[in-house]
């Protein structure tokens, strides 16, 4: 399971989405409810509304608390993460979400993309492996591979018009050999159709 999860990496870019709005979240909540905080309270001093800024004191607690939870939410999935998966795959998975791995993911996908197409000469593979090709991004990586994958198709090519040139080579010789069955039958019959009209003149001469 690790191996299929792990080394998948389209899986492993919504992995990488997901930790990296975790870790604005971290940042930017807490700031956010700061400056919530300071400017409620600074509204009531300006108001001069005790009862407004004893409020608003009373929710500073709530606040800070929030601020607290939103700061360990990444550790709070992580247990889940731990509960939900007791082997601990899923949760390697997305603590290794990164884009070096990422990178590494997809250079892996395209190149068994390709040993796939060169090993099988099928075009639906060739197909296949020029997607997975373009989705890399190291453009060194996807000219290599893509002149490996020019050197498949024309492989492919050459084995189509030879396969063709076999299929025309195999039909004139059925041809051939109908056309000498058909000789042999007919002088078979005329040899035949001979040596009956020999017995006739034999026959002839005798009586």
């Amino acid at each position: 399971m690790l191996l299929t999860v792990c080394s998948n990496p389209d899986l492993l870019s919504v992995m990488y989405l997901v930790n990296q709005i975790i870790n604005v979240l971290k940042i930017v909540a807490p700031i956010a409810l700061i400056i919530a905080m300071m400017i409620s309270l600074v509204k009531a001093v300006i108001a001069n509304d005790e009862n407004m800024v004893a409020k608003e004191k009373a929710k500073i607690p709530k606040k800070m608390i929030a601020m607290v939870l939103i700061f360990f939410v990444p550790t709070f999935i992580q247990v889940v993460m731990n509960i939900v998966d007791s082997s601990y795959e899923y949760n390697s998975c997305f603590v290794g979400a990164t884009k070096e791995n990422i990178a590494q993911a997809y250079l892996t996908k395209a190149d068994n993309a390709v040993l796939k197409a060169e090993e099988s000469l099928n075009y639906l593979d060739v197909e296949e492996a020029k997607l997975e090709i373009n989705k890399l991004k190291n453009k060194e990586k996807q000219a290599n591979y893509n002149e490996r994958i020019d050197v498949v198709k024309e492989t492919i090519k050459k084995k189509k018009e030879e396969e063709m040139k076999s299929k025309d080579l195999d039909e004139r010789l059925k041809l051939i050999r109908k056309k000498y069955e058909e000789l042999s039958a007919t002088i078979k019959e005329k040899g035949e159709s001979h040596q009956i009209e020999l017995k006739q003149k034999a026959e002839e001469i005798k009586g």
